[in-house]
């Protein structure tokens, strides 16, 4: 769903915050509800009852064009989060929500891209006032802060550098992925939840792609951050990735006691061989 031009479009703030963002960018939305149930056998009867075993919750995803002052990385994770949806002259306003988890993806010669994953543990309302077009535009859309997306990455826009000293030569692009634990609490008879925690660490996960003439793979030991001889780009504390435009640096990301959980290189007749990397750690 083309959100430039065009007449949808989604908004986002901190809850209780009189200053909302309009996401610039946004290529596609969807939301989804699932039911949680179990079939239960009820005794002597020739047919399955059904229990709920917990409150419906949705999910809000979208991907959009990653901005240099995105606000999903930069604001709202860890945040309790308020919205609307705007599609054509209706509009759909959430409450209670929380970011859950997003990913940044940054190829060369392209614009970065981010895509978010939320969940609505609140309200979803499309028919009462506050799903009115009019009361979105005067609370959300009016005084809204709009984003700027990134420029085009050049070939060389993309770097990656091992503890401050080894640098990636010819990557092709790299993501970087966060999950958030997000857990509700709700009270005996309440049809919302009363609180939301994180229970537990951030997780993260980063995957790069680069061009190599004369890679090997190691002695699987070399996964191993304590094994003797393992490569840098194996036993790493640090990892840094930065995209830069034309005119100068735009983003710098960077991950520390991240282990790597997964190496592959393949490659086609009369091409460059790509190796991929994927490791997995805690957000520090």
């Amino acid at each position: 769903m083309a959100s430039e031009g065009g007449d949808e479009y989604i908004i986002l703030s901190k809850f209780g915050s009189n200053t909302t963002h309009l996401l610039t960018g946004v290529q596609d939305i969807s939301f989804s509800q699932n039911a949680q149930e179990e079939s239960v056998m009820l005794l002597g009867a020739d047919h399955t009852d059904y229990n709920i075993t917990g409150p419906t919750t949705t999910n809000l995803t979208f991907s959009k064009v990653f901005a240099n002052d995105d606000i999903v990385d930069s604001t709202l994770t860890g945040q309790r989060l308020s919205g609307a949806f705007v599609y054509g002259d209706r509009a759909m306003v959430f409450d209670f929500s929380f970011i859950v988890g997003y990913s940044i993806s940054a190829n060369i010669g392209d614009v970065p891209r981010l895509q978010c994953s939320i969940n609505v543990l609140g309200d979803l309302s499309g028919d009462s006032s506050n799903g009115n077009l009019s009361h979105v535009q005067d609370h959300f859309l009016k005084p809204a802060l709009k984003e700027t997306p990134m420029e085009l990455i050049p070939q060389t826009g993309i770097n990656i550098t091992y503890d401050k000293s080894t640098t990636l030569d010819q990557v092709q692009s790299f993501s970087l992925s966060r999950a958030f634990p997000w857990d509700p609490y709700y009270s005996i008879g309440s049809l919302g939840p009363a609180q939301a925690v994180l229970n537990g660490p951030i997780s993260e996960e980063v995957s790069i792609d680069f061009e190599v003439e004369d890679y090997i793979f190691e002695n699987k030991t070399g996964y191993n951050s304590s094994a003797p001889g393992a490569s840098t780009i194996r036993n790493s504390n640090e990892i840094s990735l930065s995209i830069s435009s034309t005119t100068g640096l735009l983003k710098t990301y960077t991950v520390n006691n991240h282990r790597l959980v997964s190496e592959n290189i393949s490659t086609r007749v009369s091409d460059t061989p790509i190796a991929s990397l994927t490791y997995r750690g805690i957000r520090s």
